[in-house]
């Protein structure tokens, strides 16, 4: 739309191309407009049994006016209207319109003693009326910044760019839960179903279905235990044969959760907690690629194996200790430890033009990338309060560390053609060149806060206190690797540079 780099307003040429500084714009996020109307009602019968009900409407809206397509007076429209006045669009605003309809029905209720059942419902429609045209051109598509033909018209984008899409979208979902107590046993079953619709999107429809199992252990005031279990199968369909990859957040999915918490209490003054969770998300039966022809398979083309493109899979493990020591009502301690490991697994296949006609073209892979990539996450922290005098002088104390190791793992499986692993330049056909990235946002945060309060009244407290913050980290941008250099084209990327801070500050607060 703009043209940083370009001092003055001239019409592009390839034999000239004028540099230095010049003039561009920037644009906030437009203003919006939500109107929610919501009612339910609440129904109580014996035996704790409850039935509830609510609907809820929502209208959002925008209509900002556009800006112009560019700020270079001399660009013209296919019309010869100045591309830099309002008058050459093709209309003056959005007049974006979204209904969203949500309705929730529970029932919930202890029939006998220790027997509890729930079940939900809830439904969820969202529905963009935004009036829709087709783009004739605009300045955002040429490198040189000048006019250019709006993207072709087809059956999957209709009104050209694929961003000018309606995507609406519906989900209902049904979840059934029962438990039971067998004196300080509590056992859990729940089983849930949604299905989905969506418009304009690869998987035009699926459905999510799982269960959980639990179960919860009391043993007097020393002892509590919680495991879980559950799994989850989402699926995909509605999909045309000529799909080359799935969004992750469509793709089929099969996802199990499985984890424990433990919470002893030894002694009146003592607390410990131990707790592990993992995830492990799969994405099976994605698409494998096929050579494409004007958007329908190649003559004699047929899927290549193992070439789907997209996250493959995900694995997410957390593990948390912490401690608590209150010797007496004028000291509390505790402290706290969590350490956190996530991979994923993403790919990404592109063929080759196979032709079936002289001279024949075989079809095979052209470029394959693999990202593995990790993160391990450690983190550290305490907290103190100390009443020296009680309901008169408190200190408060907290500190915590947090450092992220990331590993981004580039792998290159074959040797057919050139790719791109976000370094400025390909790497040579033959060649697998492909690095790995050790420093893959790697981060550390440090932060210390202190504080005094003194009670100066029954209502009033006066406080004052200091805190502490150092962020510091290194990727692919900034730690002066080879690869993803800084270009022209990346003056967008968020500033999130390393920083101190030190924060003297005091607060009057006021409680009735």
């Amino acid at each position: 739309m703009e043209d940083p780099f370009r001092p003055v307003d001239v019409v592009y040429t390839a034999a000239t191309v004028p540099g230095g500084p010049g003039s561009v714009r920037f644009t906030t996020a437009p203003d919006n407009e939500a109107s929610t109307y919501t009612a339910g009602v609440l129904l109580k019968f014996k035996r704790m049994t409850r039935v509830t009900g609510d609907v809820s409407r929502a209208m959002w809206t925008q209509n900002q006016p556009f800006y112009p397509y560019t700020i270079n007076s001399v660009v013209l429209t296919p019309a010869g209207a100045r591309a830099d006045s309002t008058t050459s669009l093709q209309a003056q605003s959005f007049n974006g319109k979204i209904n969203t309809t949500t309705v929730n029905l529970g029932f919930s209720s202890r029939p006998i003693e220790g027997l509890g059942l729930r079940m939900r419902y809830r439904s969820y429609d969202l529905t963009n009326k935004t009036v829709r045209f087709v783009i004739t051109g605009d300045t955002s598509g040429t490198p040189d910044r000048s006019w250019g033909a709006a993207d072709a018209v087809s059956v999957d984008d209709p009104y050209g760019h694929p961003t000018a899409l309606n995507y609406d979208t519906t989900s209902k979902r049904f979840d059934a839960q029962v438990s039971y107590d067998i004196k300080a046993l509590t056992l859990e079953g729940a089983y849930r179903y949604t299905k989905l619709t969506r418009t304009f999107r690869e998987a035009a429809s699926g459905k999510d279905n799982g269960y959980t199992l639990s179960a919860l252990y009391h043993a007097a005031d020393w002892l509590g235990f919680r495991g879980t279990y559950d799994g989850l199968k989402r699926t995909a369909s509605d999909y045309p044969a000529t799909t080359i990859g799935l969004m992750a957040d469509e793709a089929e999915r099969t996802t199990t959760r499985t984890g424990f918490q433990v919470e002893l209490t030894p002694m009146p003054t003592v607390g410990v907690n131990v707790s592990y969770f993992r995830r492990n998300d799969d994405y099976p039966n994605r698409p494998d690629r096929i050579a494409l022809t004007s958007g329908v398979p190649t003559a004699g083309a047929v899927p290549l194996p193992n070439t789907p493109s997209g996250l493959l899979f995900a694995k997410y493990d957390t593990f948390t200790g912490e401690f608590e020591y209150n010797p007496n009502e004028q000291v509390e301690l505790s402290a706290y430890y969590t350490y956190e490991k996530n991979l994923q697994t993403n790919q990404w296949t592109t063929t080759n033009g196979a032709t079936a006609t002289a001279p024949l073209v075989p079809l095979g892979i052209n470029n394959q990338v693999r990202y593995d990539g990790s993160d391990n996450t450690d983190t550290f922290g305490v907290n103190a309060v100390f009443r020296f005098v009680p309901e008169k002088w408190t200190f408060t104390f907290m500190a915590r560390s947090q450092k992220v190791d990331g590993l981004m793992d580039v792998s290159a499986p074959n040797a057919a053609g050139s790719f791109v692993t976000g370094r400025a330049t390909l790497v040579p056909a033959g060649q697998n060149g492909a690095g790995d990235i050790d420093d893959w946002d790697d981060t550390t945060l440090t932060t210390i806060g202190a504080r005094l309060d003194y009670l100066v009244g029954k209502a009033w407290t006066l406080g004052a206190g200091y805190a502490y913050e150092k962020y510091d980290y290194a990727d692919a941008y900034t730690s002066g690797t080879t690869m993803m250099p800084f270009a022209v084209s990346s003056f967008m990327k968020a500033d999130s540079g390393p920083y101190t801070a030190n924060v003297v500050y005091t607060k009057l607060t006021y409680r009735f």
